[in-house]
């Protein structure tokens, strides 16, 4: 029906990490860095489950924030491409279309390259 909500499984990192990883998956972002995010993004994809691993998080999470040593203050880029040969855009695509938007609207700049450049 429209309207209807549909159930939505709600996966912390330790849950998701303990219920269903694999012996050779990756363990997830440590804790203690994930628990004391402040970049509004950062937070966003850890409450939503996407946060699985990340290489210096504090220093990602500083930077935005702006708060990262040498950088400009503002909007940080990050870019996503998709290969226009493809014959369609699929479900992995659209998560990753959602994660930009995410991005855009914690007031940082989304690119998208679709083509030969990607």
């Amino acid at each position: 029906p429209s309207g209807a909500a549909l159930p939505r499984r709600a996966l912390s990192r330790r849950s998701a990490s303990a219920d269903v990883a694999d012996a050779g998956d990756p363990p997830p972002a440590d804790d203690a860095a994930a628990a004391a995010l402040r970049s509004p993004f950062l937070v966003t994809m850890r409450d939503r489950g996407f946060l699985h691993q990340c290489t210096d998080l504090p220093g990602l999470d500083a930077l935005l924030r702006g708060e990262e040593e040498g950088q400009a203050d503002g909007p940080v880029s990050a870019y996503l491409g998709f290969d226009a040969t493809a014959d369609s855009l699929h479900v992995g695509s659209l998560l990753q279309i959602m994660i930009l938007r995410h991005y855009q609207r914690c007031g940082h700049r989304p690119v998208v390259l679709i083509g030969g450049g990607t």
